[in-house]
């Protein structure tokens, strides 16, 4: 049995529905050298017209800020699966499950702003984007679905 076979059996997640919010507890048995296990993912895809003006990189996640010339955001985050909880607001908010590179996703449109979540065996990530035409909502989806399936 490999290292990876090993650490995938004793990831659990918990996810908590309330009224207001989701809440994802991920617990994990094994502690892992932080620093030699986290692998940076980034999106190797980006709809045309945003460009990276933000990024930060720390030992345990990254985050990257994209923006257009009308000022619309796309935001990125991935962090290493450790015992932390997320908290994604979905008070009046239409959840989808989705998949996303074979794993399920959440997908959160409330008021202007969509977001997308999910985890694979070692790291959780989310897409967050503000858009003010609510008419491209489908465009949008498939937009933020591509650049969640190519990260790799």
């Amino acid at each position: 049995m490999s290292v990876d076979t090993l650490r995938n059996q004793f990831i659990k997640i918990v996810i908590e529905i309330y009224e207001d919010l989701t809440e994802f507890i991920f617990s994990k048995d094994i502690q892992t050298d932080k620093n030699l296990d986290f692998i940076l993912k980034e999106p190797k895809y980006i709809p045309n017209g945003f460009k990276e003006v933000e990024k930060e990189n720390t030992l345990q996640g990254i985050f990257i800020r994209y923006e257009n010339k009308n000022g619309s955001e796309i935001r990125y985050r991935s962090n290493q699966i450790d015992s932390n909880t997320v908290i994604l607001d979905t008070e009046n908010a239409k959840v989808t499950d989705i998949m996303v590179n074979d794993y399920e996703a959440k997908y959160i449109v409330k008021d202007n702003s969509i977001t997308i979540f999910w985890n694979d065996e070692e790291n959780v990530y989310t897409i967050y984007f503000d858009y003010d035409n609510k008419n491209d909502l489908n465009k949008y989806k498939d937009n933020l679905i591509d650049i969640a399936e190519n990260i790799k």
